[in-house]
């Protein structure tokens, strides 16, 4: 979708109000709003708080001294970084005053309604992938899934398959088989969604971006048992998101008349136009489709997700699991097929290069586990298309996850972006800067995990990668740094502690 047609969109009921880039904006106070556009939160916010001036005003908003300014937080990743609390959810108000510093982060439309109005704000609730591995496993001890908030976490799945204590691979496995059944994963045709609107992992944010399908197709080839999870994923790039040897950004949120996810969701009636006898009789249980949904927008209207076991579902219903397996198989086939007729939801694209190189990496990841020879090749277009790039001014993590897909098979492009890190980006004990000259002067060094790892800790892997003593010794020296500075454990850190586990250096795991 163009940038300016996604504009359009984007906020759309906002037009009384004069709003303004990050860079554009004038000098003294601000409200930085970052938000994901096309999400139903962002739009939420947009109908309750910033469709009507007046109502601002009302709650202590002053235009004559403050401007308002927005940030999509899928443009501008490098400044969404730094703004947003590692814990919350989009949208996010940051003030900003006249001397540039940062106050409390608000989130949601109550927080930024309370933010305005001058009252205190609560701070983002602490998950499990903030704190220690330790207590990550004594929490999948003692509830059998270890809370991640509403997103994937895949830095932290990585850091548990990985690490040696002996509880910490099953934990990670349980976690990956809880997010195949749940809501995020898109139960037709394989994609995954960015996150949960909610606790339970049903309802998801229906937006699906190639970043979170590279990150998690990495995580699903670590067990053969989950290579058809991978296979989805794949199915849905190829579908989707992949053009040639182009990437696109993302599948948008579904914009219904009032967001209502009706591309991707389904009442009793619409599912009875599909389905009939035995085939609908399995799909209503196995995907608990019942005259009540789980949309707050329109109860109806039913998520897919997996409610039961395939061994309980066919001890119920009387037939056998290779039975089940094939009549849940021509169920997803007909729902996709129907599915597939409806309007569907934007493209956005195309995607940047960091993108582009993490979906070169998955690709590469998935060619033998899969027996994919072709998603080789797919990989080496876009490899090469990365490796004529220019390696000019440009992000942290973009250098990393570019140089990282490039290491095996152009080493000397590789390790230029190495060397343009070290040269322009180090900032010795303090890590590395995201970009040479950071727009706020006191958040320079981003080390909170997104669905992918930090981009400092990306910078360091890409170091071990380059393999040599002096980039060896940066990069441990990058993990000891930063996870022994009170400041750096206080956000996820799980991808530095990989970096950590990977270079020896001591981070008290």
């Amino acid at each position: 979708m163009p940038d300016s047609e996604r504009q359009g969109l984007w906020w759309r009921r906002a037009t009384a109000l004069r709003w303004h880039t990050f860079e554009d904006r004038p000098p003294g106070p601000a409200l930085l709003v970052v938000g994901d556009g096309l999400g139903h939160l962002s739009q939420t916010v947009d109908t309750e708080l910033f469709d009507d001036p007046g109502h601002l005003t009302d709650l202590g908003f002053d235009p004559a001294r403050q401007t308002l300014c927005r940030i999509d937080a899928e443009r501008r990743p490098e400044l969404a970084t730094r703004l947003v609390p590692a814990a919350a959810r989009w949208p996010v108000a940051v003030p900003l005053d006249t001397d540039g510093r940062l106050g409390a982060p608000a989130v949601g439309a109550r927080g930024i309604a309370r933010l305005l109005c001058g009252q205190p704000i609560a701070a983002p609730p602490i998950t499990v992938a903030d704190l220690s591995i330790r207590t990550v496993l004594e929490a999948h001890a003692q509830i059998g899934l270890a809370p991640l908030g509403r997103a994937p976490r895949a830095p932290l799945c990585q850091f548990l398959l990985r690490h040696p204590d002996p509880r910490a691979r099953p934990a990670a496995l349980a976690l990956l088989a809880a997010m195949a059944q749940s809501g995020i994963r898109d139960q037709l045709d394989g994609g995954f969604h960015r996150a949960a609107s909610d606790e339970a992992w049903v309802v998801p944010s229906f937006e699906k971006r190639a970043v979170d399908q590279a990150a998690l197709l990495q995580l699903y080839l670590a067990e053969p048992a989950f290579h058809w999870v991978a296979r989805g994923i794949v199915d849905y790039l190829e579908r989707r998101l992949l053009v040639g040897d182009e990437v696109l950004l993302g599948e948008a949120a579904d914009l219904g008349a009032y967001d209502d996810a009706s591309h991707y969701t389904w009442t009793e009636a619409e599912l009875a136009q599909v389905l009939d006898g035995e085939l609908r009789r399995v799909a209503i249980r196995a995907f608990d489709v019942y005259g009540r949904g789980e949309l707050r927008s329109d109860p109806t209207r039913n998520v897919l997700f997996v409610a039961v076991e395939n061994a309980t579902l066919a001890a119920e219903l009387g037939h056998s699991e290779p039975e089940i397996d094939a009549l849940l198989f021509q169920v997803r086939k007909r729902l996709l097929t129907a599915r597939d007729l409806r309007p569907r939801p934007p493209l956005d694209g195309p995607a940047s290069d960091g993108t582009v190189a993490a979906i070169c990496l998955a690709l590469t990841a998935a060619a033998a586990p899969l027996g994919r020879p072709d998603l080789a090749k797919r990989a080496a277009q876009l490899r090469s298309r990365l490796a004529r790039l220019p390696v000019g001014p440009g992000h942290l993590a973009d250098h990393a996850l570019i140089g990282l897909a490039l290491i095996g098979h152009h080493p000397e492009a590789a390790k230029r972006r190495a060397d343009r890190i070290l040269d322009e980006h180090d900032d010795g004990a303090a890590g590395f800067r995201d970009v040479p000259n950071p727009p706020f002067g006191h958040v320079q060094h981003p080390v909170t995990d997104g669905v992918l790892p930090s981009a400092n800790a990306l910078a360091g892997q890409l170091l071990v990668a380059v393999g040599t003593p002096d980039a060896m010794v940066r990069a441990a020296r990058l993990a000891k740094d930063l996870i022994g500075d009170p400041a750096h454990r206080a956000v996820h850190t799980a991808g530095l502690q990989q970096l950590a586990l990977a270079t020896g250096a001591d981070a008290n795991l």
